[in-house]
């Protein structure tokens, strides 16, 4: 699963430069979108 993860990051980071001015709203919410997914996938379970 992290390949896939990776790929969108990559592709994200590349393309959300490429907005038109006036999406800052979407651009952030995009990269912050991108961002938390690796970061949950890194994140350990916690035992119940």
């Amino acid at each position: 699963m992290p390949v896939p993860v990776l790929v969108l990051v990559l592709v994200l980071v590349k393309w959300l430069p490429l907005l038109p001015r006036g999406h800052s709203a979407l651009t952030d919410q995009w990269r912050r979108a991108a961002m938390s997914i690796p970061l949950n996938i890194g994140e350990p379970a916690r035992p119940a």
